[in-house]
């Protein structure tokens, strides 16, 4: 439904503003956080999209990654905004907060409005110090649309529309359900995305800045997403019950799970490739990808046609996320045909106490089967790990550290959570373990936030190693960086950090392990610093070794 009205209605969304040195939370709203690569906020640029293309609304997008605050209070200066969205994340609330109390300062005419998981499960905490009016719970597509479609009809009151939360009577009341996209509204607002409008290269020269030799096949990346969600109910995850939280589908309470054909997806590459000419990566950022291995065999057959007929470049390569469960040898050899160079797991422990009490549904043998099988046809294995559950014991560390160790030697990767975050709305977070709790001021204002920033393990020696992780990490990081000259720490370097720091913190009787994962950073940061790059710029790559 396009329209014609003469009423502008203008908006402007903000992405979660990570800050500096956001590993464990931000430490400052401003600047970059040179721990984490930055990548647009697709959710966002989705709805801006949506909204633009059929008229609701002329949307601007602000990413603190690439944008300045100064840039932010200018442009609130200069325009009239109808609605300001936020989307907001636990790791960010601090940060987010302080641009919403900006945002009324520069705009107070303005209606704020949140969205995201961390909004839908964490309203209350969020409004009661912070001037937002409305809350959306659950995707944003269609209660922004009905939002603006009131605003053209010069209705401000939008209390009627579904899927909000609102202040009444000094309490907050829901409007009803948002229900999930179904198949056809999904898979329209997805496949045509303005990927003409995202500044991919912005984000890239951000990337590229932190490295002497960047290696163009990994910055040159976009994220793309094909599914809703993963229904699979990780007792640490937030986002698979945030479509369930927010309506489920029109037929059923739970969500059901909708997804782009082969085909779409495909025609969603090449308006990729058609905005982006320069990209080297496609990031399949589906929780799992794998879930249906007949789409997934089918895309990988035409990604294979597509680069014989030359409508695909053929250094195109792909990444992606899998249940360890769900990817079988006959889709691993069509993935390696098709150029998937990495799958994620969400290993998460290699202790089977601990994958039975995170309700994983895997065998620790069904892990190391899996991800030495996926190495075998090619595909770097990615696995995401935590290191301290809150049932863990001491051994259940050990095993998980040493395991990892090992593979990393053979050549997988390893990402690692030291311990739960806990997310509103995951199941963790609510079944009564001791959390810490930070009490945040928000700056330039009164107001203070309270925090729960971890889920503190059960068992005594783990409860301390967690508690004296994050500033232990912080000099063993210090060491390490000094000791070899390294000035970015990617995720798989700041995992080896992370099992030095637990080493480190035990004491003496652990010299031996640390300077095993020494030898470990060495051979894989310092030794490769030593190939020779080539210019950035050039449009045809005809090279594979230079290193970050």
């Amino acid at each position: 439904m396009k329209l014609n009205s003469s009423k502008d209605i203008n908006i402007l969304l903000l992405a979660p503003n990570a800050g500096v040195g956001c590993f464990f939370r931000p430490e400052s709203r401003t600047g970059f956080s040179k721990d984490r690569w930055a990548i647009p906020p697709l959710g966002l640029w989705r709805i801006s999209g949506y909204l633009e293309k059929n008229n609701f609304a002329k949307v601007e997008v602000w990413d603190g990654y690439v944008d300045t605050e100064e840039e932010l209070v200018a442009k609130l200066k200069d325009k009239h905004f109808d609605i300001i969205g936020f989307s907001i994340t636990h790791q960010t609330l601090e940060n987010d907060i302080y641009f919403m109390h900006a945002c009324k300062k520069y705009s107070p005419k303005s209606k704020l409005v949140i969205g995201g998981d961390e909004a839908t499960f964490n309203y209350v905490k969020v409004m009661d110090i912070a001037p937002i009016d409305y809350t959306i719970l659950g995707e944003g597509e269609n209660p922004m649309r009905e939002m603006c479609l009131k605003l053209k009809d010069g209705i401000d009151d939008l209390k009627d529309v579904p899927g909000l939360i609102y202040r009444s009577n000094g309490d907050y009341k829901r409007s009803g359900p948002n229900y999930a996209m179904d198949h056809k509204m999904f898979s329209k607002t997805t496949v045509h995305i303005d990927w003409k409008s995202i500044p991919y290269e912005r984000y890239w020269d951000q990337i590229e800045s932190f490295y002497q030799k960047p290696d163009l096949n990994e910055t040159r990346t976009v994220r793309v997403f094909t599914t809703n969600y993963c229904p699979f109910d990780c007792v640490f995850c937030s986002s698979t019950n945030f479509l369930n939280a927010a309506g489920g589908s029109k037929d059923k309470k739970r969500a059901k799970v909708a997804g782009l054909t082969p085909e779409q997806i495909m025609e969603m590459l090449k308006e990729v490739l058609e905005a982006h000419p320069t990209t080297r990566n496609i990031f399949i950022n589906d929780d799992d990808f794998v879930l249906q291995a007949v789409r997934v065999q089918k895309f990988c057959d035409l990604v294979v046609e597509a680069k014989k007929k030359g409508t695909l470049p053929s250094y195109l390569t792909f990444m992606c996320l899998s249940r360890i469960d769900d990817i079988k040898e006959e889709t691993l050899l069509k993935m390696s045909a098709a150029n998937f160079k990495m799958v994620g797991y969400g290993v998460e422990s290699f202790s089977q106490d601990m994958l039975d009490d995170l309700n994983k549904r895997i065998k620790v043998e069904q892990i190391e089967k899996t991800v030495t099988s996926t190495l075998a046809f090619g595909i770097k294995p990615y696995m995401n790990i935590i290191v301290m559950p809150p049932t863990a014991k001491l051994k259940d560390v050990f095993i998980t550290i040493e395991r990892c160790l090992d593979f990393i030697e053979k050549g997988f990767e390893v990402a690692v959570e030291p311990y739960f975050i806990p997310m509103a709305g995951a199941v963790a977070t609510h079944s009564g373990f001791e959390k810490l709790t930070d009490k945040i001021p928000i700056e330039g204002t009164d107001k203070v936030l309270i925090q729960e920033t971890v889920i503190l393990p059960s068992d005594p020696e783990v409860k301390k190693l967690a508690l004296g992780f994050k500033n232990h990490y912080f000099q063993c990081k210090n060491k390490i960086t000094t000791k070899f000259g390294l000035e970015h720490t990617p995720a798989r370097l700041r995992s080896l950090i992370s099992f030095y720091t637990v080493y480190s913190f035990l004491g003496k009787n652990y010299e031996n392990k640390l300077e095993r994962i020494e030898n470990i950073i060495e051979k894989i940061f310092v030794l490769p610093s030593r190939k020779v790059g080539v210019d950035k710029n050039k449009k045809e790559y005809d090279w594979q070794g230079a290193t970050g």
